[in-house]
């Protein structure tokens, strides 16, 4: 333990620097420099927005009035489908009020041919009974 101690004491210490050294220890960061690092700051921050930011603005405007191209045409097309829709459901309705027509028509055919078939049958059986009494009789 005591020569771990010795140990540690043989290390060299690095020297601290003071708070108000360690800024002014770094040369572009000096009280004359701070104008000239700031308009150099400036002038990446420009480029970038002028190399990369400006073009993709066009990039994405034209991208936008190709998606508003479509959201118009989607619109369109569904006001046709809409229109269609309730053409559709008209003849629905047309073809529902048809078929309840045809079916109170035939069931009136119905009915009136069971009543001729009726007045047949008896015209049938009268004609049957006029013979009898005819020929009954001679």
């Amino acid at each position: 333990m005591f020569s771990a101690a010795r140990s540690l004491r043989q290390i060299p210490r690095v020297a601290s620097v003071p708070k108000r050294k360690l800024f002014t220890s770094i040369p572009f960061l000096k009280k004359e420099n701070v104008p000239t690092f700031g308009f150099v700051t400036g002038l990446i921050a420009l480029s970038v927005q002028l190399v990369l930011l400006y073009p993709w603005h066009f990039t994405l405007s034209r991208q936008f009035d190709e998606l508003q191209e479509k959201v118009l045409q989607v619109e369109a097309e569904s006001v046709r489908v809409s229109a269609k829709l309730d053409e559709v459901m008209k003849l629905e309705v047309d073809v529902k009020v048809k078929e309840r027509a045809i079916m109170e028509a035939s069931e009136r055919i119905l009915s009136s041919q069971t009543t001729t078939q009726e007045k047949i049958d008896e015209l049938i059986k009268l004609t049957h009974q006029k013979r009898e009494r005819k020929f009954g009789k001679d």
